[in-house]
């Protein structure tokens, strides 16, 4: 994995097991997210709103919003 991956690696610490942070990574590597893509989906694994996600990511909310959904299929 390249360093931004290793980065996130180490974002999701705790968070997840190791069989999901390998699929994890795989997913980014195919879908080519980038950090604050990865900052938010992460934010959402643990449960928070977009406001939420918006507020600690120093984003307005349709921002963030915007960030989640541009790599929904």
């Amino acid at each position: 994995p390249d360093r931004e991956q290793v980065q996130y690696q180490e974002k999701i610490t705790g968070i997840y097991s190791l069989n999901e942070k390998i699929l994890i990574c795989q997913t980014l590597q195919r879908y080519d997210i980038g950090e604050k893509e990865q900052d938010i989906i992460a934010l959402v694994g643990v449960g928070k709103s977009n406001r939420e996600i918006a507020d600690e990511l120093f984003l307005s909310e349709a921002v963030s919003y915007t960030h989640l959904r541009a790599h929904e299929t």
